[in-house]
């Protein structure tokens, strides 16, 4: 219990006196999800930044990030979310590859939904 109240009281301290405007928090309210709470505040930083660091030239990369696993299915189904060598933001299924993607937007808002057969 007392470990509990030092815990509240360092991060509020922690959030008055010492944290950006753009504040993010983990809430946990069960072991079968994370929630990340913040505030999307003009001039300050987002609450959640994900960042892709991959070396096209150099490493064997397609350029995902996060991956959308659905628990039905077998094999159970997925989306990739990424962004390629050309600065493209996609959506990969399992049927895609580095170059063919299910929705690509480039940098300057093109989208792009190729047709399957």
């Amino acid at each position: 219990m007392i470990k509990r109240i030092t815990t509240t009281i360092v991060l509020i301290l922690a959030v008055t006196f010492f944290a950006t405007r753009a504040f993010a928090v983990i809430v946990e309210p069960n072991p079968n999800s994370t929630i990340i709470q913040g505030k999307d505040i003009v001039g300050s930083s987002l609450p959640l930044i994900v960042e892709q660091k991959a070396q096209f030239s150099t490493e064997n990369t397609w350029g995902r990030v996060i991956r959308l696993v659905g628990s039905k299915g077998v094999p159970a189904q997925f989306f990739d979310l990424g962004i390629d060598e050309q600065g493209n933001f996609f959506i990969n299924t399992p049927q895609d590859t580095k170059t063919s993607h299910s929705l690509t937007i480039s940098p300057s808002g093109v989208v792009r939904i190729p047709r399957r057969g």
